[in-house]
């Protein structure tokens, strides 16, 4: 039985608000595309082209023994992988010191399968809602790696397993749920919202939601120099998911490195990772240099969220009145509020 949960304008009208503990979650997906994925049989060369091909930075693996879908691979844990030989390591890739060697090493991993380059310890699998949960249940899985749940969109039992082994999942049951569909929706629908979670978060500023006292530390680096695998690198070891690039002297804040400017990388395009930052971003996949969303203490919550939708951005920095990056909020930080 497919997902058929009345619409909002019927069921969450004006008068009863929006709740995120009343709301399913299908509300939010049931205009995706199916969902796009791959098996962890699948050599980590296949599953870079998937991606590309797709305009895609991440998409969820599906163990065929286990008949569960084991984790989600991003992009940059794909690439970085690939150049380190393993997870756990993090100091090999400054050894590269050329664009052969960064092929070379990327070539000879390559053919290893998705499933042992990034889930060989994997234990668990990934977190699966139904389409009548309400989207407060996902806010806390949303907020941990890899940021993506499963959303069932049918009342069905489990999947039948000639169908799994002809071709995969039945077509249509699944949807990929991020943190981008629960910020959008309470954008979208934020004069409906109750009054309560309208006034405690999206009307308050980031200063009073205390999101620029939770978030102090800001990762930054010079603009001058810096190849774009050190910075990935110093993302990893750090582990966080982008960066600031400054003007070095004055620290005003230029541009935005994030493991989503890996959108599009194969292994023959690894040689550019050993290009300065900014020539890496303007040359893989034509990008231009965006200025990333910035905001100030006074900032709205909902203005906020507005600013970061628009541009397609899932983090904000905090500046001062010199353009210095002083903070950096992301979605984990202002959906954490909405459920505390």
């Amino acid at each position: 039985m497919a997902f058929q949960e009345p619409a909002l304008t019927a069921d969450y009208g004006l008068a009863k608000r929006i709740s995120p503990k009343k709301v399913g979650l299908g509300h939010l997906v049931q205009e995706k595309q199916n969902l796009l994925w791959a098996k962890s049989s699948a050599s980590a060369a296949d599953v870079m082209q998937l991606l590309q091909s797709n305009g895609l930075v991440a998409l969820p693996i599906y163990d065929e023994k286990r008949k569960k879908f084991i984790g989600v691979a991003h992009i940059f844990d794909v690439t970085m992988a690939l150049l380190d030989g393993s997870q756990g390591a993090v100091d090999e890739p400054k050894n590269i010191v050329s664009s052969e060697a960064v092929i070379k090493r990327a070539t000879e991993r390559a053919s290893q399968s998705i499933g042992d380059l990034l889930f060989n310890d994997v234990t668990e699998c990934m977190v699966c809602f139904h389409c009548a949960d309400p989207i407060e249940k996902a806010i806390k899985p949303l907020n941990a790696v890899p940021h993506h749940v499963l959303v069932t969109m049918t009342n069905e039992q489990e999947e039948n397993e000639e169908q799994l082994e002809a071709g995969g999942v039945v077509e249509g049951r699944y949807r990929l749920l991020s943190q981008t569909d629960v910020v959008r929706f309470l954008s979208r629908h934020q004069h409906e919202l109750e009054r309560e979670l309208l006034d405690r978060v999206l009307l308050a500023t980031i200063d009073e939601l205390g999101l620029v006292a939770d978030r102090p530390v800001v990762s930054c680096f010079p603009a001058e120099g810096k190849l774009a695998l050190d910075a990935f690198n110093e993302m990893k070891e750090n582990k966080v998911s982008a960066v600031g690039v400054c003007e070095k002297g004055t620290g005003r804040l230029l541009y935005n490195l994030a493991a989503s400017d890996l959108r599009g990388m194969t292994v023959q395009k690894m040689h550019l990772l050993l290009r300065p930052v900014p020539e890496f971003l303007s040359q893989l996949g034509s990008r231009k240099l965006i200025f990333p969303i910035t905001a100030q203490p006074e900032t709205r919550v909902r203005d906020l969220l507005e600013n970061l939708l628009a541009g397609r951005s899932h983090r904000a920095y905090v500046i001062d009145d010199q353009q210095r990056p002083i903070a950096v909020i992301s979605y984990t930080d202002i959906l954490s509020k909405i459920i505390p």
